[in-house]
């Protein structure tokens, strides 16, 4: 099987954006929230020194092929989706585009 190969620059702003959407919750809730995504488990003690370090460390290991699979879990887990900050951001395109 061929492995698909994704843009550097689109990967790492699809793993900075996820850090810092997840970093945007409660230090006590981040390590509950990364496992839920299926992220590396930690504990809330490195949570609280940098939320944001702390979800990016987890999303480094991660494969590029996968990380869609884990914002898209993210979206459909979370009632708190500070979605605003994807938009702004221009990683997740809104309105959605409509084929050409």
């Amino acid at each position: 099987m061929i492995e698909q190969s994704y843009p550097t620059a689109l990967v790492r702003a699809l793993r900075q954006e996820l850090a810092s959407v997840i970093s945007d919750f409660s230090a006590n809730d981040v390590p509950s929230l990364c496992a839920r995504l299926g992220l590396a488990e930690g504990d809330r003690e490195e949570s609280f020194k940098s939320k944001f370090k702390y979800a990016q460390r987890r999303l480094l290991e991660v494969p590029a092929a996968d990380l869609a699979g884990i914002a898209d879990g993210f979206l459909r887990r979370s009632t708190l989706l500070p979605f605003q900050k994807l938009r702004a951001a221009s990683v997740i395109p809104y309105p959605p585009q409509s084929p050409s």
